[in-house]
């Protein structure tokens, strides 16, 4: 999903669906990414994932259809001002998830 313009880090992030909140990966290279791609070592609800680069944030396991978000937690950047802000939820209300 894209996250609001100044978005420069998610701290915390999490799906009704999730047992709790997903760890926040920043590093591409980080080794946990790779994992996501089998189905055998990538993250369950127990053990959530979130990768955020670029305005991108991409949540593991996906959220479903029936899924929805209960925590987006972010700090913005704004006029050179750092601010923490979890109003960002408020930005996705017409997000919605794929199958």
């Amino acid at each position: 999903m894209s996250l609001p313009a100044g978005t420069v880090r998610v701290l915390e992030v999490r799906l009704a669906s999730w047992l709790r909140p997903a760890e926040v990966i920043t590093d591409p290279s980080s080794p946990q990414l790779p994992l996501q791609l089998h189905r055998f070592t990538r993250a369950t609800a127990a053990s959530p994932v979130a990768f955020f680069s670029g305005g991108e944030l991409r949540l593991y396991p996906a959220a479903t259809a029936a899924d929805r978000l209960l925590s987006l937690d972010c700090a913005v950047c704004e006029d050179g001002l750092y601010e923490f802000d979890d109003s960002a939820l408020a930005c996705l209300h017409n997000y919605t998830c794929e199958s």
